[in-house]
């Protein structure tokens, strides 16, 4: 993934891999890397986009949805944890709609902020704006555990 490259952590993808549970195959993986998991990949996309968008090869199951918001809650609904590695906007947008999510009670699944080489620093220096600026409660930093590497990561998966 370009992003872990850009931070100099190739190798973050393939520590990735130890990520998979052994006794779940099922993985929810939109990266290309995702294949070397050994897992099935569920890729879950939009209409509008299966329409414009290659097929990843790595892809076992393809599930196809109305919109961007029903392929949210369509994985967060097959979610067993929420771990959440450096990315775009569609990242950050999924993040903080876990996050909203949790915080009214629709799901119910462990969040994780992957904070690789500082990356979400600036993300979670605005949550805590928000909330000394009233516009979010102190609660809400519990909603989500931050952890500094993949090694940490592979530890948290382990305990849920």
């Amino acid at each position: 993934q370009l992003a872990l490259a850009r931070l100099g952590h190739v190798e973050t993808a393939l520590e990735l891999r130890q990520l998979r549970r052994p006794a779940d195959e099922r993985m929810l993986r939109r990266a290309p890397w995702a294949a070397r998991l050994r897992g099935r990949v569920l890729g879950v996309i939009p209409r509008v986009l299966h329409v414009t968008e290659l097929r990843h090869d790595a892809l076992t199951e393809t599930v196809i949805v109305e919109d961007l918001a029903a392929r949210k809650l369509e994985m967060f609904r097959r979610s067993e944890t929420v771990l959440v590695m450096p990315g775009g906007t569609g990242t950050l947008d999924e993040l903080l709609e876990a996050l909203t999510m949790k915080r009214i009670g629709l799901l119910a699944c462990p969040i994780a902020v992957v904070d690789i080489a500082g990356y979400f620093a600036p993300t979670l220096e605005l949550f805590r704006q928000m909330i000394v600026h009233g516009f979010a409660e102190p609660e809400q930093l519990r909603l989500f555990d931050v952890l500094p590497d993949v090694p940490t990561a592979l530890g948290w998966m382990a305990r849920q």
